[in-house]
């Protein structure tokens, strides 16, 4: 399966069991428009403001580096505090995809989480 397409953040899979989004008012969205290049944004219900980045990425086997390249000039002023929406962030992380879902492995506190994404059909 590609990488390649608009994944939209369905849940969680914490200590083996899946759990739905903990805010339902948050929208994330992850485009994955090439090969090598990758855009994150997420906003929430009933506020104004989004966070937007653009990253270079690499990813083999089920590591993911990505390095963020640009951020979209009318983010939301809370923005800079997600490491992830700061210019030339790097970071790597496991990414695996399994039954047409990513699984993309976060450190939230000492432990690992995953979110999971669903791939956008139409």
């Amino acid at each position: 399966m590609s990488l390649l397409g608009i994944w939209i953040f369905v849940g969680l899979w914490y200590q083996d069991r899946e759990l739905p989004p903990p805010n339902p008012a948050l929208h994330i969205v992850y485009q994955f428009g090439s090969e090598s290049e990758n855009i994150l944004r997420y906003w929430r219900d009933g506020e104004h403001g989004f966070c937007e980045r653009r990253a270079r990425y690499s990813w083999r086997g089920e590591e993911l580096y990505q390095k963020v390249v640009e951020v979209h000039p009318d983010n939301a002023s809370w923005c800079s505090q997600d490491p992830d929406m700061r210019m030339g962030f790097e970071s790597w992380t496991t990414l695996r995809l399994k039954d047409q879902r990513l699984y993309l492995k976060v450190l939230m506190g000492e432990e690992d989480l995953e979110f999971i994404w669903e791939k956008q059909t139409d």
